[in-house]
């Protein structure tokens, strides 16, 4: 293996996006474009691009959209291309972009209310991705997307959080008997809550990951190192930059990295200003296991979007021909025009992120976990009396066979 990764990433860095040729115009205006600041030689890429014409819009605006990055785009060809874009498209993305805005106040209000509510009884609480990541990184809450709110929690606290969140017209989306609740809080990380007239929906972790992965972090350690960060006028906790790195990392390895928005979560993460204790990071990695994930987010990070590590990154971390495989497995199938479907899609999904594992007991545990660990779906689909709890072990991947040869077979 080789010990000079972090080494390789340095004495390439700066060079233009990879891979460029055969990628479709638009594609390449996306890769330039999704970034909170352009560089003159970037800039004139992209004039470049607009200059050869027979760019199809409507097909930027999909895919844009579909990889969550039309606020970013919007931003910059506002500020530097604006007299080189369609006015009507320049039009749509600012809709896109003043719409994601008024998203993001709901969300960071939402936020606030609810931090502010479990501070209030005493209960450690930290936010991450959403409103929390896009003003740590980006620097402003309006040029990411998100969806729903994630805080980070302690196990014991969730009971008290469901009756919190209760009082405030929040419902659990896993209501389930006390037996079947203790299991899940047991072998699962999160639980999701909603309020269709708040218009913000809640996933609250206990842990970034179910707790037999040697990967995953201590909630505890976690909520210990956090930092703040200033959200509507007011102090969130937050990941320290260090763990959410590596959670940014784990996250698109878990979900191969299908969003582009994901990788310029790690390029105006390692962009902002704020301080990375590198050599942390790496032993952290050893650590957790987690060193082919970082490598081949890095990797993917610079491939795509040319992102550039600072010198003070250390040149211990290792990186092997599966990593190399992985990042440019992400590089091809990013903008693939061609769904997988319905049963290929989560198969490849799982085997990315199995590949991604440095370690066996971890990708063991991960089929284990896929294949015959009882779900809320195995409870919710049929009643087991307490004798019988163990056949909902079998129960599951006989629904999953079921679930995914639908169609498949014969009829």
């Amino acid at each position: 293996m080789n010990q000079d990764f972090f080494a390789s990433i340095l004495r390439f860095q700066g060079s233009p996006i990879q891979h460029s040729i055969g990628r479709r115009r638009e594609h390449q205006l996306l890769l330039h474009c999704a970034r909170t600041e352009m560089t003159e030689d970037r800039i004139g890429e992209v004039l470049a691009l607009l200059l050869q014409g027979g760019i199809d819009w409507a097909y930027l605006l999909e895919c844009g959209g579909r990889h969550r990055v039309l606020p970013l785009i919007y931003a910059n060809f506002k500020r530097h291309l604006a007299k080189r874009v369609p006015a009507d498209i320049l039009e749509s993305l600012r809709t896109c972009y003043y719409t994601n805005l008024v998203s993001s106040i709901i969300q960071s209000r939402g936020l606030l209310r609810i931090t502010t509510l479990l501070n209030a009884s005493s209960i450690p609480v930290l936010a991450f991705k959403g409103p929390t990541l896009a003003a740590l990184a980006y620097g402003n809450t309006a040029l990411r997307q998100s969806g729903d709110l994630d805080l980070l929690v302690r196990r014991k606290d969730i009971h008290e959080i469901g009756r919190l969140l209760h009082s405030q017209g929040y419902r659990s989306s896993l209501p389930l008997p006390p037996r079947e609740e203790a299991y899940f809080l047991q072998h699962y990380h999160e639980h999701s809550f909603f309020a269709d007239d708040l218009r913000v929906s809640l996933d609250v972790h206990w842990s970034l990951m179910p707790p037999y992965y040697t990967f995953a972090m201590d909630t505890d350690e976690l909520l210990q190192r956090s930092t703040t960060v200033a959200l509507d006028g007011a102090a969130i906790r937050t990941l320290g930059p260090e763990d959410l790195l590596l959670f940014l990392c784990l996250h698109g390895s878990k979900h191969r990295w299908e969003s582009l928005s994901w990788i310029c979560d790690i390029q105006e993460l390692i962009n902002s200003q704020l301080k990375i204790d590198w050599e942390r990071v790496a032993r952290d990695a050893r650590r957790l296991g987690l060193e082919r994930m970082l490598a081949s987010g890095l990797e993917i990070a610079r491939n795509l979007l040319g992102t550039r590590l600072p010198d003070e990154v250390p040149r211990s971390l290792p990186v092997d021909r599966m990593t190399r495989e992985l990042a440019t497995e992400v590089e091809v199938s990013l903008f693939r025009e061609d769904r997988e479907s319905p049963v290929e899609a989560p198969c490849q999904l799982s085997r990315y992120f199995l590949k991604s594992m440095s370690q066996w007991r971890d990708r063991f545990l991960a089929c284990a976990q896929a294949f015959m660990i009882p779900s809320y779906y195995e409870f919710l689909a049929i009643h087991f009396p307490t004798a019988a709890f163990f056949l909902y072990y079998l129960f599951r991947p006989m629904r999953l066979a079921a679930k995914y040869t639908k169609g498949l077979l014969p009829s």
